[in-house]
């Protein structure tokens, strides 16, 4: 009768031993991490993510973070910070103990895209002449811009638009004035019709105009090539289209 009691007060300690383990290596234990980048700086603001995602902990400015109850086993967290690549830690809970990890986050360099910086003569040019450089991007006629022609560095209109494809300089009225090859009234002569500022000029001529006020030019050789806007009765011996300078 003895011996089966002590047998069943034997069963029962190991039982509750057995229980005990159990629960101990399955408790919560607690975790202190440090994080820091690769010159050894700690990083603060550090997010500590448990299995599904999960926010458990963020690094203080120490770079130190504490997890007060973490689960005992192998688990594998993610460490995440802007501007630093990712980064994972496996951790492996023990029994009785407080675990430590130590992790270590890269900077990450992101390029940026290029910046087109605009001045304000340029987008007002884009604005007020919008006709004019859509037509030079379809590239019917002749077009001259602000920067091309002050890279001419000329005095008088006819020197700036001497050496355009198409064009000649002729003394007429005794003065300078442009013509077109290939346009003719008969056996007249055939000056170009000149417009300012989108109003056409009646009588007009080169020796009118000075390099030092011009935004632009367009140069038309004949009605084949002049936009509707300035195809005209007089548009058959060419057309110069002249816009005033603007400001900037």
């Amino acid at each position: 009768m003895v011996a089966i009691c002590i047998r069943r007060y034997a069963l029962v300690a190991s039982a509750l031993a057995g229980a005990a383990a159990t629960s101990e290596a399955q408790s919560p234990r607690a975790l202190f991490g440090l994080v820091k980048d690769s010159l050894g700086h700690a990083i603060s603001g550090v997010e500590v993510r448990a299995p599904g995602d999960v926010v458990i902990a963020f690094s203080d400015d120490s770079g130190q973070f504490r997890v007060a109850r973490l689960p005992a086993g192998t688990r594998t967290l993610s460490v995440r910070r802007l501007g630093f690549a990712p980064a994972s830690a496996t951790i492996t809970a023990s029994a009785g103990a407080t675990d430590s990890v130590r992790v270590t986050l890269y900077a990450v360099a992101h390029s940026l895209p290029g910046v087109t910086v605009e001045d304000e003569h340029d987008s007002l040019s884009k604005k007020v002449l919008a006709e004019f450089w859509s037509r030079r991007a379809h590239g019917f006629g002749k077009f001259l811009t602000r920067e091309e022609i002050e890279r001419k560095r000329s005095s008088r209109f006819v020197d700036v638009v001497r050496n355009v494809s198409g064009v000649t300089i002729m003394n007429a009225r005794g003065r300078q004035d442009i013509r077109f090859r290939g346009a003719a009234f008969g056996s007249r002569d055939c000056p170009p019709q000149y417009w300012l500022d989108g109003i056409p000029l009646q009588n007009g001529g080169a020796d009118e105009f000075s390099p030092d006020n011009i935004e632009a030019i367009e140069l038309y050789s004949g009605p084949a090539t002049t936009p509707p806007r300035f195809n005209t009765r007089s548009a058959t011996c060419g057309t110069v289209v002249v816009w005033s300078r603007l400001p900037g």
